[in-house]
C-alpha cells in the first residue's frame, strides 16, 4: 500500500492587495531606478544642485525590491510601506513641479514613477495585508 506524501502543512493563500503590493513594489522600484538613472545622467553636476540629494535615492530601489519580497515571504508589512514613502515624496514633487508649468504630459517611466508609489502604500498599508504578513510570526 502507497503512503501519502508527507504534507507541509496548510496552504496559506496570499490576499489580493498583498499580491498587489508585492508586484507593484517591484514595478515601481523598477520605474524609479529609471527615472533616477536618467536624471543623475541628464544632471550637470558642477551646476545642478538637485543630483546631489538624488544620489541617496539611488538606495530606494533595491531596498524596494527587498522589501516587496519580504512582504511575499509573509516577513512583514512594514519595509515595503517605509521604501515606498520616497516615491510618494517624489511623486508629489514631481507633480507639484510640472503642473504650474503647465507640462502635464509625462512619460511612461516617470509616469509609472508618479503614480506606483500611492497605490502601493496604500494597498500595503490595508488591513488585509497587515494581518496576513503578521499572523505568519503568531
Amino acid at each position: 500500500m502507497p503512503s501519502a506524501p508527507p504534507s507541509r502543512g496548510p496552504r496559506v493563500r496570499v490576499p489580493g492587495p498583498a499580491l498587489a503590493a508585492g508586484v507593484l513594489g517591484v514595478v515601481a522600484a523598477a520605474a524609479l531606478a529609471l527615472v533616477l538613472l536618467a536624471v543623475l545622467g541628464l544632471a550637470r553636476w558642477g551646476e545642478d544642485a538637485v543630483a546631489s540629494w538624488l544620489i541617496g535615492l539611488l538606495l530606494v530601489p533595491p531596498l524596494q525590491v527587498v522589501a516587496a519580497v519580504v512582504l511575499l515571504c509573509r516577513r512583514g508589512w512594514l519595509p515595503l510601506a517605509l521604501t515606498s514613502v520616497p516615491g510618494v515624496l517624489l511623486s508629489g514633487y514631481l507633480l507639484l513641479s510640472s503642473v504650474p508649468a503647465g507640462d502635464i504630459h509625462l512619460a511612461s517611466p516617470v509616469f509609472g514613477c508618479v503614480v506606483l508609489p500611492v497605490p502601493v502604500l496604500v494597498l500595503t498599508l490595508l488591513p488585509a495585508t497587515r494581518v496576513w504578513a503578521a499572523r505568519a510570526r503568531a
